[in-house]
């Protein structure tokens, strides 16, 4: 039974270590992705201002930064949002970064 436990655990570790990538809505799978998608869109008009904010990982051990949305908006001086969009880069697993890219006015 130990055995199983120990084989189970194995498998399923790289699941639980891409946590960060697996909120985009493309594959990021592979030994290297480089994807984009839209995250989410409102009814504002699409404005000229682009604020961005990044986390990474290393080796899918080490993971730090600020993604979030709300960091995005302030880094671009954004008061209404028109969308989101994040990115995905991963080069063989050793270095990851998750971009997330909000406009508005």
């Amino acid at each position: 039974m130990k055995k199983f436990l120990k084989i189970t655990l194995i498998a399923s570790l790289p699941l639980l270590l891409t946590g960060c990538l697996s909120q985009m809505a493309t594959p990021v799978n592979g030994l290297y992705i480089d994807t984009s998608s839209t995250i989410a869109v409102t009814g504002e008009t699409s404005g000229s201002k682009v604020g961005t904010a990044e986390c990474s990982s290393v080796l899918f051990i080490i993971a730090s930064g600020n993604c979030s949305v709300e960091e995005a908006r302030k880094n671009g001086g954004i008061t209404k949002i028109s969308h989101v969009d994040g990115q995905a880069k991963s080069y063989f697993g050793i270095y990851s970064t998750y971009t997330i890219k909000v406009y508005g006015e």
